[in-house]
C-alpha cells in the first residue's frame, strides 16, 4: 500500500508543478495540495514536533510538506475567494 501511496502522492505532485505555470487551470488541484499538507503538518508533525517525537520519516515527509509554500505563493486568493467563498452558490438540479 506505501507503494501506491507514493506512486498517486507523486503524481498530484507533478500535476501541482504544472499548476505553478497554470494556476487558474489547475487551481482544484493546487487547493487540495495545499489542503491535504496543510492537515498533515497541523494534525501529524506539529504534535510529534512539540512532543520531541520525531522520527527521519516524519522529518523528511515534514521538509517535503513545507514546500506547499510554493503553492500558497502562486494560488490567486483574490479569485479563490470571490469564486468559491463569496459567490452566490449555484442550483442544485
Amino acid at each position: 500500500m506505501e507503494g501506491v501511496v507514493q506512486c498517486m502522492l507523486g503524481a498530484v505532485g507533478l500535476l501541482a508543478l504544472l499548476g505553478l505555470r497554470h494556476p487558474l487551470s489547475m487551481l482544484p488541484l493546487l487547493l487540495f495540495e495545499v489542503a491535504w499538507k496543510g492537515l498533515w503538518l497541523g494534525f501529524v508533525a506539529a504534535p510529534r514536533l512539540i512532543n520531541n517525537q520525531m522520527d527521519p520519516g516524519v522529518w523528511s515527509n515534514l521538509w517535503a510538506c513545507l514546500l506547499v509554500v510554493i503553492f500558497l505563493a502562486v494560488i490567486p486568493w483574490r479569485y479563490v475567494v470571490s469564486t468559491f467563498i463569496t459567490a452566490r452558490s449555484e442550483r442544485w438540479r
